[in-house]
């Protein structure tokens, strides 16, 4: 069995749905683009493709601060033990946000509440793990909220690359399957709601996506295994509001190599001189003194 924790949030027809702890859903449907809403989670269990559909409900919109969405692509997908940062979009009303986030084991954490460090308005996860799986988003003081994105930790060697945010109709979107090891950019089949797609060099493009191009994607590299399945939102208009900015900073097994390889040249640069000083004619020093 993989070491997988895939923490599903859907989004569909402006409505989506998280899996909650104690076998729960939080259910959260966006009435406009500057509105969230979001339902007390209930306790019914249920199959994995029903957690997928789309539950609409009356529920409490909460208002989203205005500011433009972050300029920075990103993926919802990490490796473990990746260093990744979570950020609020700054502007002037942003002061005083902080990152919350729910997974299987927590609900309404705050950064730095036992996972985390806390930077302002940033939250900084060095060692990311499975358990980290979950839905993350931006609270003021005063209570109000900003979009939530879904982030997938796996020990599985596959990712796939995908927007966190919604993407505008008539856009393409790039999807990327990424192997743990080099070399990244081999063979891969994408898949669409379960159903193949396409077999590429490691991407894909979709061109002017629709609203027909909505659902759950994932990658599959032969001899290294599937990716987690993420899903991709359409909007006919362009998203405002309060956003998280996800980066991945340099995987420490990354630094670690590099270091490897830096003291390697080192030892190889240390014996080639010494060899070209052995190499060296016995009488040529005390010659170049005399001829001085």
């Amino acid at each position: 069995m993989k070491d997988i924790f895939h923490f599903l949030f859907t989004v569909h027809a402006s409505c989506w749905s998280a899996a909650a702890s104690a076998g729960g859903l939080y259910e959260l449907c966006s009435v406009s683009l500057r509105f969230l809403e979001i339902m007390e989670p209930t306790t019914t269990t249920t199959s994995r493709a029903a957690a997928e559909r789309p539950i609409p409900s009356a529920t409490r919109p909460l208002l989203f601060p205005s500011s433009s969405p972050p300029s920075s692509p990103s993926s919802s997908q990490f490796f473990k033990r990746a260093s990744v940062s979570l950020s609020c979009e700054e502007d002037d009303s942003s002061a005083g946000w902080r990152l919350r986030r729910n997974t299987t084991r927590e609900t309404r954490t705050q950064c730095g509440a036992g996972w985390g460090r806390s930077a302002g308005s940033s939250c900084n996860i060095s060692y990311i793990v499975p358990q980290d799986s979950g839905v993350y988003w931006c609270e003021s003081g005063e209570g109000a909220t900003s979009n939530s994105i879904s982030i997938t930790v796996t020990g599985g060697a596959v990712i796939l690359q995908s927007p966190v945010l919604p993407v505008m109709e008539g856009h393409d979107v790039t999807l990327h399957c990424k192997t743990k090891t080099p070399p990244s950019n081999l063979p891969a089949a994408f898949y669409k709601d379960g159903s193949l797609i396409t077999e590429t060099t490691g991407h894909m493009t979709i061109h002017h996506v629709d609203k027909s191009d909505e659902g759950l994607y994932s990658c599959d590299i032969r001899g290294h295994g599937e990716s987690p399945r993420s899903w991709i939102t359409v909007t006919g208009q362009e998203v405002k509001g309060q956003e998280v900015k996800v980066f991945q900073t340099k995987n420490r097994t990354d630094l670690s190599q590099h270091v490897v390889v830096l003291l390697v040249l080192l030892v190889l640069l240390v014996l080639l001189v010494r060899r070209r000083v052995q190499r060296k004619p016995p009488g040529e020093s005390q010659t170049q003194s005399f001829n001085t």
